[in-house]
């Protein structure tokens, strides 16, 4: 299975908003993922770079709280 890096490992700006709790048990749950970047990264600097210029697309261009996860 791939590590989980948390998000103080690359860097992450705080979540702008209020997080809203889960209540247990989810009813359901997605799972999301991303096609960009569009090639792979292949070390931590630059898979780091990759997922704050994701963030800051997310929350600056869009208005977004944070990423769309």
């Amino acid at each position: 299975c791939p590590q989980i890096i948390p998000r103080c490992q690359w860097r992450a700006k705080a979540h702008q908003g209020t997080p809203i709790p889960l209540s247990i048990p989810l009813q359901f749950l997605y799972v999301h993922h991303t096609y960009e970047p569009s090639s792979p990264c292949l070390t931590f600097p630059n898979c780091s770079r990759d997922m704050r210029a994701m963030q800051r697309f997310h929350q600056e261009d869009r208005g977004w709280e944070d990423i769309g996860y």
